[in-house]
């Protein structure tokens, strides 16, 4: 019996220290785990960083772009408050003759030296310009609300008054020409 309880004793013993090592081993399994975690954790916060950082040095970049105001198109609202002499080319947007009118225009406004005479362009199609189009033009009106443009139409201003107006794409191009 002594020996019958010795050996059960020593079984025990092995048991308890099995138990002890699955003990250790499910405890370095958590640890391992636990790194893991960790690791992941560091790649997801070190992509969102490398992310951010992109994306910041993208609006740097295009926040070093400067961006030009253009003048040169007014509305017709507007036409009457320029001083000096100046040009003002009114068109719809569509007419295949604006852009070659105002190729010219601008040639011979780049090609002065002497005199500063101002070039404007306004686009009738605008939602803002809509009031001034009309079938019939009505140029030298009394009341600027009162005047209408039918369609292309060159005007030579002298301090915010119309000197001369041509309409229709041949009176423009006969008069341009004669500028040069």
């Amino acid at each position: 019996m002594k020996q019958i309880k010795k050996i059960q004793s020593k079984q025990k013993e092995a048991n308890n220290k099995t138990k002890i090592k699955k003990v250790n081993v499910s405890e370095d399994n958590e640890i391992v785990k636990l790194i893991k975690i960790i690791i992941v954790v560091v790649l997801i916060f070190a992509f969102f960083v490398l992310i951010t950082y992109l994306l910041n040095n993208k609006d740097e970049e295009e926040a070093e772009t400067t961006t030009d105001i253009q003048y040169s198109e007014i509305l017709v609202g507007n036409i009457w408050n320029k001083q000096g002499n100046y040009y003002v080319l009114l068109g719809k947007a569509d007419d295949i003759f604006l852009s070659t009118v105002d190729m010219y225009m601008t040639n011979y406004i780049n090609g002065l030296e002497d005199e500063e005479i101002g070039y404007y362009v306004v686009n009738l199609d605008s939602i803002f310009n809509k009031n001034y189009l009309s079938s019939e033009s009505n140029i030298f009106a009394d009341n600027h609300s009162d005047v209408r443009f039918k369609g292309l139409t060159l005007l030579y201003m002298q301090d915010g008054e119309v000197s001369s107006a041509y309409e229709e794409y041949d009176a423009i191009i006969e008069y341009v020409k004669g500028l040069e």
